[in-house]
């Protein structure tokens, strides 16, 4: 699918997560992306499938993307964040 001919207004929102990862010294994770032109930098995130538990998608978006799952929850937001993908 082309996304330069989709009505964006027109999607529904999608329920995802997005993980900050802090290691011991108080350094967070933060990827650079390799499918842009441009230079681009962001957390692990990823959708939530069907049926799947916040947390569970976390720590599964966590192994995809970084290759362990091999954290703690140490805090969570008490609501969902809304955004609109950008042109």
């Amino acid at each position: 699918m082309n996304i330069d001919f989709v009505d964006k207004s027109k999607l529904p929102y999608r329920p995802g997560v997005g993980i900050m990862l802090v290691n011991d010294l108080n350094q967070v994770l933060v990827g650079k992306r390799t499918d842009t032109k441009t230079e681009a930098w962001q957390m692990p995130q990823g959708g939530i499938d069907e049926g799947e538990e916040p947390l569970v998608a976390a720590l599964r978006e966590l192994k995809e993307e970084i290759g362990t799952c091999n954290a703690e929850l140490i805090a969570e937001s008490d609501d969902w964040f809304y955004y609109d993908v950008p042109d």
